[in-house]
C-alpha cells in the first residue's frame, strides 16, 4: 500500500478525495490530511508519504511551492496538483515545479482514478529500482539505507527463506552472472542473484498460523520442474527488520555450505553449522587420490585414470559432498592436468566450460561425465572440421528454434547430433559467445516477445508453454530477468504503443 497525504483548505475537497481513494484505489491509503501548506510540509516530513495531493492555492505555503520543496528535499515523493485554474500555463508551472500530475476541480472521480493509476505505475517502477539496489547491498553485507528499507518494506517482523534451483551461481571461472531479479506483490519480496534463485522475505502477518517450512513447501510445489533439484534454506523464527542483513547473510552462507548437486533438500538454518569445511583439510584428505592421479598422468595411462576419476566422483556423490567442495577438488584436478599436459592456451575457455558443467548438471552423474570429458579433451582426437563449422552449428540453432516448446537438454542435443558435450559447449562459445543454456534462454525469450507482440491477450501460462516452460511463475522470472519487465507489463506497453515494437 502506498501512503497519501491530502492537503486542501476546503474540508469538503479533502473528504471527497479521501472517499475516492478509499473506494476506488486499492493501492493507496490516506495516512494524513492538512488544511494549510505549512501544516502539510510538517506532516510530510514526519509521515514521509509516497504521494501528496495538494490544492494549488493553500494558506501559508502554496501547492506549487510544496512541489518545489519536495523536488529538492525528497524527490521520491510524488505530487499531484489539484486546481480550479484551467489555464495551460498553470499546468506547465505545476509540472516545472516537480508535480507528477495535474487535475482540475471540480474533481471527477474517474479522472482522479486514472491519475492515481498513472502515478502508481511510476511509484512501482521507482520502488523496483530502489528495492533492487537495497537488496543487493543487504545480500552483499554492505551498509544500506535503513529508512528507505522501512518505507519499501514496512513490517516489524519478517520470515526469510532462500530457494535455489539446481547449482550455485556461476563462479568457477569468476565470470559475471545474470542480472539480479527482484519482484514484489506488496506483501512479500522475492529477490535473486539470477533467475534460478529466490530469497523470500515474508511479513509475519502473512505467515499466520503456518510455519515458514509449510509456506516454502507450497512454494516448492509450485516451483517444481521436470528435471533438476532444489535447495531450500528456511528460518522458522521471525526476526525484526533491523536484523535483515545478518539473517540473509546466514541464509546465503548456509546455501553455499549445503547445496549438493543432484539432491533436493529443505534445511532449517538453525540445524546447520554454516561454517565450511577447511578446504586445505579437504585437499589433505584426498592427497593419496591426487598423488595417484599425478602418477597416472605422468605415465599417460589415461584409461586407468579415467576409471579412477569415475570411481572417485561416485564416492564423493555417495558421501554427498557439497558443490563448493567439489568445485575445489575439481579445480585442483584441472590444474594437475594442465601441469602434466603443458597445454594452458585454452585455460579461460576450459574454465568457462567447467563453469557450464556445474551450472548444467541436473544430477551428480551429469557433473561427473562433463568434468571428466573436459579434463580429457586434450587427449582426445581433434574435432572434425566439417562438424566444427558455421553450417553445422546453424543446424543445431535451427533445431533449437523449431523445438523450443520441448524440454531440450544439452544431453539431448549431443545425442541428436552425435557430438560430445565438450564440443557442443565449445561451439556455442565460439559462435555465440554464450553457454548452451544462455543461448537457449535467449531463443526462448525472443520467441516469447514475438508471441506477446502478435497477441497481447494471450494468457502468460500459454506463452510459457509455447516456449518450453511448464511453470508460468518461473517463466515470468526468467522473462523479467531478460527483458527488464514482467510479461504482463511488456504486453501492456505493446498494447499502448504497438508501432514502437
Amino acid at each position: 500500500m502506498y501512503k497519501v497525504l491530502v492537503a486542501d483548505d476546503e474540508p469538503m475537497a479533502i473528504q471527497m478525495i479521501t472517499k475516492i481513494i478509499a473506494n476506488r484505489s486499492r493501492q493507496f491509503v490516506v495516512c494524513d490530511t492538512a488544511q494549510d501548506g505549512q501544516e502539510a510540509l510538517d506532516k510530510i516530513r514526519k509521515q514521509k508519504p509516497d504521494l501528496v495531493i495538494t490544492d494549488i492555492r493553500m494558506p501559508a505555503v502554496s501547492g506549487l511551492r510544496i512541489a518545489e520543496i519536495l523536488r529538492d528535499e525528497q524527490p521520491d515523493i510524488h505530487v499531484i496538483i489539484v486546481s480550479g485554474y484551467q489555464s495551460f500555463d498553470y499546468a506547465q508551472r505545476a509540472i516545472r515545479s516537480g508535480a507528477a500530475d495535474y487535475i482540475l476541480k471540480p474533481i471527477v472521480p474517474s479522472a482522479m482514478v486514472d491519475t492515481l493509476r498513472r502515478v502508481e505505475e511510476k511509484i512501482r517502477s521507482e520502488h523496483y529500482v530502489h528495492r533492487k539496489r537495497l537488496l543487493r547491498e543487504i545480500v552483499d553485507g554492505r551498509q544500506y539505507d535503513r529508512e528507505a528499507f522501512e518505507k519499501l518494506f514496512p513490517y516489524s517482523n519478517i520470515y526469510a527463506a532462500l530457494l535455489r534451483r539446481n547449482g550455485l551461481p556461476r563462479r568457477f571461472s569468476k565470470t559475471i552472472g545474470e542480472e539480479i531479479f527482484s519482484g514484489t506483490d506488496d506483501q512479500f519480496i522475492v529477490y535473486g542473484r539470477d533467475e534460478m534463485e529466490a530469497l523470500y522475505l515474508v511479513p509475519e502477518e502473512m505467515i499466520g498460523s503456518q510455519t515458514m517450512l509449510q509456506y516454502m513447501l507450497k512454494v516448492m510445489k509450485r516451483e517444481q520442474q521436470k528435471e533438476g533439484y532444489m535447495t531450500v534454506i528456511y528460518d522458522n523464527e521471525p526476526f525484526p527488520s533491523e536484523k535483515i542483513t545478518e539473517r540473509t547473510r546466514s541464509l546465503y552462507l548456509a546455501l553455499e555450505k549445503a547445496c549438493t548437486i543432484g539432491f533436493t533438500q529443505t534445511i532449517d538454518i538453525h540445524s546447520l553449522d554454516i561454517r565450511k569445511e577447511d578446504l586445505n583439510a579437504a585437499q589433505n584428505s584426498q592427497e593419496i587420490f591426487f598423488q595417484e592421479t599425478a602418477n597416472l598422468l605422468k605415465l599417460k595411462k589415461y584409461d586407468a585414470l579415467r576409471l579412477l576419476l569415475h570411481r572417485q566422483y561416485k564416492i564423493w556423490t555417495a558421501e554427498k559432498r557439497p558443490q563448493y567442495w567439489l568445485e575445489y577438488v575439481t579445480n585442483r584436478l584441472y590444474h594437475l592436468f594442465i601441469c602434466h599436459t603443458g597445454n594452458n592456451q585454452d585455460m579461460v575457455e576450459e574454465e568457462r566450460m567447467l563453469d557450464d558443467a556445474f551450472t548444467n548438471a541436473l544430477a551428480a552423474e551429469d557433473l561427473e561425465n562433463s568434468v571428466i570429458e573436459i579434463l580429457f579433451q586434450n587427449q582426445q582426437e581433434p574435432v572434425i572440421e566439417k562438424v566444427d563449422s558455421p553450417e553445422f552449428f546453424k543446424k543445431i540453432e535451427t533445431y533449437l528454434e523449431e523445438h523450443l516448446q520441448e524440454d531440450i537438454s544439452l544431453d539431448d542435443i549431443c545425442l541428436i547430433f552425435g557430438v560430445s558435450q565438450t564440443y557442443i559447449s565449445r561451439m556455442f562459445r565460439k559462435y555465440t559467445d554464450m553457454s548452451y543454456n544462455k543461448k537457449l534462454t535467449e531463443l526462448r525469450m525472443e520467441k516469447a516477445k514475438k508471441l506477446i507482440a502478435q497477441n497481447t491477450s494471450f494468457y502468460i501460462k500459454e506463452i510459457a508453454g509455447m516456449v518450453g516452460y511448464h511453470d508460468q511463475f518461473y517463466f515470468s522470472r526468467v522473462f523479467h530477468s531478460y527483458v527488464g519487465k514482467s510479461p504482463s507489463e511488456y504486453a501492456e506497453e505493446i498494447a499502448k504503443d504497438p508501432m514502437g515494437f
